[in-house]
């Protein structure tokens, strides 16, 4: 939260858009800092919910930590509150939000992070994320049937996500575009980083420098970096930066919470989860198919 904080509404004390995501994405956050990725299926069925670790001033992922990246059933099961035959069976991270919008075109993304940021800059898409390479597969994109989506694959993955990608589009059925902006507007130094499109719109929110280059993807009407640009002067005027010394807590179900520059109003709760926690077994899915067993 300190970290979207940083980019989001800096010119105000409380941060409206980030009291959006957060109610949105259901965020959450360990006492120790650690944030929770909650994965709600489209039937607001709770799947499970990553835990990982971020450096809050960079928004980087701390990779090189005991528990860098850790699930929240695995913690019920060493309590004993979730038995061991349990298994998890993933979602689409935000799948939950498509029912909310089901004529908005859906973005798809590799990370959750991402998926955050950028519904924080281009709210009129619904932003979802396949939470790891190794997830973007049909039985998780069975949600996107008939609907509009783009993808947006991590530079050094655009031609695996675009041919993974067409063949998944005419499995489920839905028209698909994949953007190639990243690929045309990254330096050498980029793609060794292995940068995602929110490297770039934090690049954008945090000095309000243009790229040179003025990528253009194939859906949308101004250049991506137009379309950022377009974004931060509607919602980040000129406004300097200001450290937050906000600590991070278990967030509540994200009604009446306020994201403040200051203390956050956040009560501490280790049992406060987005919906009954009686997350979706393998066991209980159809076979090939991301929705719960008739």
């Amino acid at each position: 939260m300190r970290f979207l904080l940083s980019l989001f509404d800096t010119d105000v004390l409380e941060s409206p858009t980030v009291v959006r995501l957060m109610s949105e994405y259901y965020l959450g956050c360990t006492k120790s800092g650690a944030v929770i990725f909650w994965q709600l299926d489209w039937h607001k069925r709770l799947r499970g919910g990553k835990i990982m670790q971020y450096n809050p001033e960079t928004g980087k992922r701390i990779k090189n930590c005991d528990g860098a990246v850790n699930w929240v059933h695995s913690q019920l099961k060493k309590s004993g509150e979730l038995p061991d035959s349990w298994e998890l069976s993933q979602c689409l991270f935000g799948e939950h939000l498509l029912l909310r919008r089901p004529e908005a075109t859906v973005c798809l993304v590799e990370s959750e992070k991402t998926a955050i940021i950028c519904s924080g800059v281009m709210p009129e898409y619904v932003w979802l994320a396949t939470g790891g390479k190794q997830n973007f597969k049909a039985e998780k994109c069975e949600c996107l049937k008939g609907r509009k989506v783009i993808l947006y694959p991590d530079l050094g993955a655009f031609e695996d996500w675009k041919n993974k990608g067409e063949t998944i589009a005419r499995s489920v059925g839905f028209s698909l575009s994949v953007s190639d902006v990243l690929e045309r507007i990254a330096t050498p130094e980029d793609r060794e980083s292995g940068f995602d499109i929110a490297d770039y719109v934090i690049k954008q929110l945090r000095t309000g420098v243009r790229s040179n280059t003025g990528g253009q993807t194939r859906v949308l009407p101004l250049t991506w970096e137009e379309k950022i640009l377009q974004q931060m002067s509607a919602r980040n005027p000129a406004a300097p930066q200001r450290k937050c010394d906000c600590v991070p807590v278990w967030l509540n179900s994200p009604p009446g919470v306020t994201a403040s520059r200051g203390k956050c109003n956040l009560r501490a709760s280790v049992n406060r989860m987005p919906y009954a926690f009686a997350p979706v077994s393998c066991a209980t899915m159809d076979p090939g198919r991301n929705r719960p067993a008739r």
